[in-house]
């Protein structure tokens, strides 16, 4: 069921949902010239839209909540960071900072944000 809904979840992404669209404009081509062309015209208008920055901007907008943010004014002091690991390359050549993967980099940099 999980592989289902991911499946499922993945073809309503933008690109896969218009690219489908197409794929039934090409099929519709061929005994419905009139539709094609409506379905056509749709898709391509359709990703142009969601594909400028003022439409991707509004959507990403909504999901943007500064209230999930983290608010020092309501924690003025802080005893521990914890920084969740990510991934390490252990070699006992190189400094502490260097074994460090990329996302843990990261992390380890917002926890020194922080603090």
């Amino acid at each position: 069921m999980f592989e289902i809904k991911k499946i499922i979840g993945s073809l309503l992404m933008p690109l896969p949902l218009l690219g489908l669209l197409t794929l039934v404009m090409v099929f519709l081509a061929i005994a419905h010239k009139r539709k094609a062309l409506y379905f056509g015209f749709v898709s391509i208008l359709t990703l142009m839209m969601i594909s400028t920055p003022f439409i991707g901007q509004s959507l990403i907008a909504a999901s943007n909540n500064p209230a999930w943010q983290f608010n020092q004014a309501k924690h003025p002091k802080l005893d521990n960071i914890v920084v969740l690991g990510c991934s390490i390359m252990p070699n006992s050549r190189l400094a502490a900072n260097h074994q460090l993967g990329d996302c843990a980099l990261a992390r380890l940099l917002e926890g020194v944000k922080l603090a």
